[in-house]
């Protein structure tokens, strides 16, 4: 079980920066007549180029960053005054194996665990979650119920190609509308990797059919379980 793993106490796409981004707006959805209440995403970026964030995650990975996990959950734990040095000490001890690292800023460049502290702040404390329950969620690898919920992409108008960025999996959702940029649905969607030689992921099919290319296992075992295996086998 994974949860046991943890320690408790090219110059081509620079092109790809002055094209278009979009981002994905999703809401919760019904599920077989029934509202999915307890809405949650986790979210990983992908390692690459032509985007800050990602460049910043191929500074520790060669393949993905464990971006955040969020919920609209709210749980009526009351905050303690041990839950951020109880936090630091998880992060400090999972942050590697979980390429748990600070990739949006450039100018902190602390691995950790800052940036992992104010995730828990926003998403964990303020909701009612315990220093070990924000890291059990931020760590469930597990299939079940890892809906394709999130996708970031930028569209370069030069490859005619759109480029995914980043990935969230969870609760079933439905994509709503786009907040900014144009998505090219009959444009082939494609996944820059940042190893030299690595295969590109061409993925032709429309935008809202990507949820059954880009599903949870072929996330976990083309980027997760590449970078460690020791989770998977």
């Amino acid at each position: 079980m994974l949860l046991n793993k943890l320690k408790t106490t090219d110059n081509h796409w620079r092109t790809i920066t002055n094209s278009v981004t979009f981002i994905v707006v999703l809401v919760v959805a019904k599920v077989n007549g029934d509202v999915w209440m307890s809405f949650e995403r986790t979210t990983f970026q992908l390692a690459g180029s032509g985007d800050i964030s990602a460049e910043q995650c191929a500074k520790y990975s060669d393949y993905y960053c464990l971006n955040n996990w969020e919920t609209e959950e709210n749980r009526t734990r009351a905050a303690s005054s041990n839950d951020f040095r109880e936090l630091k000490e998880l992060a400090e001890a999972n942050y590697r194996w979980l390429n748990w690292y600070n990739i949006n800023s450039v100018a902190d460049n602390d691995a950790c665990c800052h940036y992992q502290l104010q995730q828990y702040w926003i998403q964990g404390q303020l909701k009612g979650f315990s220093p070990q329950e924000f890291l059990d969620k931020m760590s469930d690898f597990n299939s079940h119920n890892k809906h394709l919920n999130y996708v970031v992409a930028r569209y370069n108008s030069s490859l005619c190609v759109n480029v995914i960025y980043r990935l969230g999996y969870g609760s079933p959702t439905q994509i709503i509308s786009s907040r900014s940029g144009i998505i090219h649905n009959e444009r082939p969607f494609i996944i820059v990797p940042s190893q030299v030689g690595d295969t590109v992921a061409l993925i032709h099919t429309p935008f809202h059919d990507l949820r059954e290319v880009l599903n949870f296992d072929w996330f976990k075992e083309n980027y997760i379980c590449r970078d460690h295996p020791e989770i998977c086998y």
